[in-house]
């Protein structure tokens, strides 16, 4: 399908976009730095395939990023849209251009992760966008470091922007049962075919966390079976197995962690929090360890009620991994 497009440097798209480089290529299409030669401006331009199911999610995430326009795309953390165009039967959505993506930044990083002073404002500015998205009645569901971009890695503390609305839906239209997301950041509600809300994000949102924390993914896993067996940890309120009990984004931002209460002269108190929070990471984890797992498999059917004890099975024979790996008694 890429090469279909030709999407390569000195390419013009539509009527004055021309292209100084290409960012990216996915399964959607291709992202490329362009020039703007009306606004003599630079843009990032998400060039959608012509195939009729990339139309349709084109359109749909467009649909999106208009109702997102009511929000200020700097206070609230959230790309800044400009616009869309046609180059021949594809679609193509113009946006600001950002610096690298919180996932290509962690690993320039590397093990063991982030220390508390950059992880803070990072989740603080994410859940601050996350408030903002979920006020206009907007859920992101694929929350994950691809989807979260560095405005500019040079300048610390960094401020990140929430990107791609593909898989975006409405509160108020979300169906029990349809799928969305990336397994790795889905919140165990919507796997099991039981009904979510906002605070799907917010269990993507503390995945991220840890990741951040850890240097790592909390759950590299490719499908459902492999997600749903790794989630024997938890990070704190976010990531609660009861949806009903999972903080929203408006509630977290007034978490003691998001104070900013901190001066220079404090950093070590705030590292000896974040290693404490930490700690109870893996002690969450080790009280998850075999518990059941709740929702719809509850349910009558018999293969999901295998599908239950499959799942309780994986946890108990990972219990002693993690205590061995956390150092956990």
């Amino acid at each position: 399908m890429n090469n279909e497009l030709q999407i390569i440097t000195g390419t013009r798209l539509g009527r004055c976009h021309i292209v100084e480089d290409v960012l990216g290529r996915g399964s959607f299409g291709t992202v490329a730095k362009c020039q703007n030669m009306h606004t003599n401006s630079t843009e990032a331009v998400k060039v959608n395939g012509s195939a009729p199911m990339f139309m349709d999610l084109a359109f749909k995430e467009i649909s999106f990023l208009k109702r997102l326009r009511c929000l200020d795309a700097d206070t609230c953390n959230i790309v800044k849209w400009n616009g869309y165009f046609f180059h021949k039967q594809s679609i193509c959505m113009t946006f600001e251009v950002l610096d690298q993506s919180l996932k290509a930044y962690l690993e320039e990083r590397g093990s063991p992760g982030l220390p508390a002073a950059e992880i803070r404002p990072v989740l603080h500015q994410l859940v601050t966008a996350l408030a903002h998205i979920h006020s206009i009645g907007v859920l992101h569901l694929d929350l994950k470091p691809d989807n979260v971009m560095v405005v500019d890695c040079t300048q610390q503390p960094v401020r990140v922007k929430i990107i791609d609305f593909g898989l975006a839906g409405l509160l108020s239209e979300v169906k029990v049962g349809e799928r969305r997301g990336t397994p790795s950041y889905m919140a165990p509600e919507m796997m099991l075919a039981a009904p979510f809300d906002e605070t799907f994000d917010m269990w993507s949102l503390g995945v991220i966390a840890a990741e951040l924390a850890m240097g790592c993914m909390l759950y590299p896993a490719y499908i459902d079976y492999d997600a749903l067996s790794n989630i024997v940890m938890a990070a704190q309120s976010m990531l609660h197995l009861d949806a009903g009990q999972r903080v929203k984004a408006r509630e977290a931002l007034q978490h003691p962690f998001f104070s900013f209460s901190c001066i220079p002269g404090e950093a070590g108190d705030m590292e000896s929090e974040w290693s404490m929070f930490k700690a109870s990471i893996a002690e969450v984890a080790v009280r998850s360890c075999g518990q059941k797992v709740t929702g719809a498999c509850r349910g009558c059917n018999p293969k999901t009620r295998w599908w239950t004890l499959a799942v309780r099975e994986a946890v108990r024979l990972k219990k002693e991994t993690f205590r061995a790996d956390f150092g956990v008694s």
